[in-house]
């Protein structure tokens, strides 16, 4: 081997080393090795985070679709069960008016001798007087018609309406509501059991109870029909003057 092709080979040599990467060339070439794989990893990365995210929306959608579900049904049932708040309202404003009292603008009209005739019963009228009502009737009609179908509210009147007034007046006792409880019946969604407890005192005498239970059949949101079924002696209470 001459010179010249020595020298040619060296050179060559120095050209293959000057080509060959330094240790901190190797370093940097593997970090882009190393990003350029978790460049590659990323999409699949990013599939699956999506996926799951979407799993986790559908599911709460469906558990809020179907908890609303569950608590429509259950305020549908508690309102088909639970009886209607005007209807018992209704009932409840007739039971706190009768047993509260004595009502001593009810007894100043009952004694009052041109309200003799009360709701078209009594003494013959004419026409013209049979139209217009006594003060008695007004106030009657104020505090009871509008709770009571036309047939049920004459007969409520004659039956029920001023009788516990009156005994209590006439012998010195007073009368207050302490409880109502009144539910829709099992049998008849247009019947409602009441239970009344009411307290009933002479003076200053001791304080009594009794219970008075009844119903009420409802007829267009009014009372078609009232019957009061017991009333553990009340009315024979307020009878006597002892």
């Amino acid at each position: 081997m001459d010179d010249k092709q020595l020298e040619t080979k060296m050179n060559h040599l120095r050209s293959s080393i000057d080509k060959m990467p330094s240790r901190t060339d190797k370093s940097a070439i593997m970090q882009r090795i190393d990003r350029s794989k978790s460049k590659r990893r990323h999409p699949k990365l990013w599939v699956y985070i999506g996926t799951l995210t979407s799993l986790i929306i559908i599911s709460l959608l469906f558990l809020s679709s179907t908890s609303g579900l569950f608590l429509g049904n259950d305020k549908q049932m508690a309102n088909e069960s639970a009886p209607s708040n005007e209807i018992v309202a209704t009932i409840r404003k007739v039971l706190e008016t009768q047993f509260t009292g004595p009502d001593e603008e009810l007894i100043q009209l009952l004694n009052a001798p041109e309200n003799m005739t009360i709701i078209g019963k009594g003494v013959e009228s004419s026409d013209e007087e049979k139209q217009t009502n006594t003060e008695l009737e007004s106030y009657l009609n104020e505090k009871y018609k509008d709770h009571f179908t036309e047939n049920m509210y004459s007969d409520f009147i004659g039956k029920y309406a001023m009788g516990f007034q009156t005994s209590a007046h006439e012998n010195g006792y007073r009368l207050e509501v302490a409880d109502i409880s009144i539910d829709q019946s099992e049998n008849n969604e247009n019947i409602y059991d009441f239970s009344v407890t009411v307290q009933y005192q002479k003076d200053d005498g001791e304080k009594n109870e009794a219970e008075v239970t009844g119903n009420a059949h409802m007829k267009d949101g009014k009372i078609g029909n009232m019957e009061y079924l017991d009333d553990e002696g009340l009315s024979q209470a307020l009878k006597s003057d002892s």
